[in-house]
């Protein structure tokens, strides 16, 4: 019998804590009751900073997609500033040819006009001549 009571004695020392002790386990207790317990919100913490970092990863890949997406419509806009461009410079060439040739026209019309102001200046100048015809008779 009495190592009935020596062993239960030995259990119920088990849980006994000394006075020492005492302030460490009330401590851990109001920790489990307000706060969780170090090692799980260390574990918390570490799930949280591996979410957080899935999630910048994600994130990452969003603004990597969306950086791709801005750069093609950057190609896009200068292809068709470009094309405005190529097309505003066609459109000067256009008129500058016609232009040309509208001066080229003026140009011809007044080299004839003068062509024209000459014979008759030559004919005003010049003493009508015989009509005779040159040649045997």
């Amino acid at each position: 019998m009495e190592r009935a009571t020596t062993s239960s004695s030995s259990e119920s020392d088990e849980n006994v804590v000394g006075r020492s002790e005492l302030p460490m386990v009330i401590h851990m207790q109001q920790e489990t009751k307000g706060n969780l317990p170090i090692l799980v919100r260390l574990r918390q913490e570490c799930e949280r900073s591996n979410h957080d970092e899935s999630e910048l990863w994600v994130m990452n890949k969003k603004l990597k997609e969306e950086i791709n997406k801005l750069k093609q419509r950057e190609q896009k806009m200068l292809q068709e500033e470009k094309g405005e461009e190529r097309y505003k410079l066609e459109a000067q060439v256009t008129e500058a040819t016609d232009e040309g040739l509208f001066k080229a026209k003026l140009l011809d019309e007044a080299s004839e006009e003068l062509r024209l102001a000459k014979l008759d200046a030559v004919d005003v100048l010049l003493p009508p001549q015989s009509t005779k015809k040159w040649g045997p008779e």
